[in-house]
């Protein structure tokens, strides 16, 4: 899931269709939100870990099967009666997501209804709602991506996020808290619909020792198993970050790899950049190469923010494991790192001419903070060589795309059941796959590694 990397601070924000919807909301009850700790944040269902495919159910198919509803139900009984003290978390995990399908509306219907507002807010909104709808075409039409009814309907929340992620550390360690759940596993966070559930739930973690962070998400996947909705909190960003962040949520549909965050978020992020670079060859406007580098540059950007903060993590690492040191001294080394990550963060706002804003996420700093900063993007450069590589030997220029399409097209697909085969396969399997891939990177000749769109 692609969100912009880490969550955000609160503060910092301040500048089937409807036949099938009832259908949705009665399945929702039987799914467990937990949104997922990096960039992106997922609608992990109660029964997945049950369904033989790791793989969600493609898009055609409108509503979940009755297996898959009845494995929910059963399960979700049994979480309640097994799991007493957790009945109010997962209760508003389900009226969190039945909210959000309650004010779900077709896009269409939407725009109909708004068309004539000439509330500048309402025209921006407008005019944001159609941009994602020529995105959803193209990523179907174009880019071959599952798309089915994802992302037709749009949903306003009436909030800056969908929800709010809760992280906690001990006083010397960088090591998150961890929470377990029914069937799938623990995770290090915890998520909430309601901001002041999660700020409360952190109060009690301070109170016995621990350092919280609270952040907020503005975007999530439910990777196929619900058709997802456009939501309020997608549309304070611009044209073209919009189009990445639904090339990379729709790419999460061809499956997900259980258990490996790396692979799932490496193959996504490459087809959003792809699809990024094919629909601005396709808009044919002198602006295009520029937005393109820019669009490039920005993620440049994050994933050198990412690296300072890993960086400084490392470095805390080793000051806690020090027990040579006093407490007391181990807490004034500490606030020297942090003074010195902010300062670094200072000057890649300052360096990166992206606007960004680094240094004010820098703001209360704490071990609980830096939990929710990794790197995904482990296999990018290797799987995106690949893609190069597959297109390449059918035929596809993609320099010349819109010439070559019929090429391009069936090299697209090919690399998608590649994809889908790595998904499917044991984790050595995959690995091996990878490995291989990297090789081919390796050997690649620098003018031949990642194709340059432009």
């Amino acid at each position: 899931m692609y969100t912009d990397k880490l969550p955000i601070d609160d503060q910092d924000n301040k500048n089937e269709q409807q036949t099938n919807r009832g259908q949705q909301a009665s399945q929702t009850l039987y799914s467990l939100y937990l949104p997922a700790q990096q960039q992106h944040h997922r609608l992990l269902i109660l029964c997945q870990p049950m369904i033989k495919s790791q793989s969600p159910p493609f898009p055609e198919s409108k509503t979940q099967s009755p297996t898959n509803r009845v494995c929910a139900s059963i399960l979700l009984l049994m979480t309640l009666l097994l799991s007493g003290c957790a009945i109010p978390y997962y209760h508003q995990a389900a009226m969190g997501q039945l909210e959000l399908m309650r004010k779900d509306k077709p896009i269409t219907e939407w725009l109909a209804e708004h068309e004539t507002n000439p509330e500048p807010g309402i025209q921006n909104t407008i005019r944001q709602l159609k941009h994602s709808q020529e995105i959803r075409r193209f990523a179907a039409d174009v880019m071959g991506l599952p798309v089915g009814n994802a992302y037709s309907s749009y949903a306003d929340i009436e909030r800056d996020f969908v929800v709010w992620n809760v992280f906690a550390t001990p006083e010397f360690s960088t090591d998150a808290h961890t929470w377990c759940y029914p069937i799938i596993g623990c995770a290090q966070y915890r998520g909430y619909f309601s901001k002041s559930d999660a700020l409360a739930y952190a109060s009690e973690f301070e109170q016995r020792g621990f350092e919280t962070y609270v952040g907020g998400v503005q975007a999530y996947s439910t990777l196929g198993w619900f058709d997802d909705p456009v939501l309020n909190t997608f549309l304070n960003r611009s044209d073209i970050q919009l189009a990445a962040l639904l090339f990379h949520e729709l790419a999460h549909r061809l499956g997900y790899a259980k258990g490996d965050t790396e692979f799932n978020e490496s193959f996504a992020t490459v087809i959003e950049k792809f699809s990024v670079s094919i629909w601005l060859q396709s808009d044919a406007k002198p602006e295009a190469t520029q937005l393109y580098k820019s669009y490039l540059a920005s993620r440049q950007t994050r994933e050198q923010f990412t690296k300072l903060v890993l960086a400084k993590r490392t470095a805390l690492d080793e000051l806690y494991s020090n027990k040579a040191l006093t407490n007391d001294q181990k807490r004034s080394r500490k606030f020297d790192l942090f003074a010195e990550l902010r300062s670094e963060l200072q000057q890649l706002d300052q360096t990166s001419g992206n606007h960004t804003q680094y240094a004010r996420w820098a703001d209360n700093l704490s071990n609980a903070k830096l939990v929710p900063i990794n790197s995904y993007n482990r296999w990018v450069p290797a799987i995106e060589n690949h893609l190069t590589l597959t297109l390449h030997n059918a035929g596809c220029r993609t320099q010349y795309f819109w010439d070559n399409l019929s090429q391009c097209t069936i090299a697209l697909e090919s690399f998608y059941t590649q994809l889908t085969d790595l998904i499917k396969a044991k984790p050595g399997k995959r690995l091996d796959t990878l490995l291989q891939w990297q090789s081919e990177l390796d050997a690649t000749t620098p003018s031949r590694q990642t194709s340059k769109i432009f």
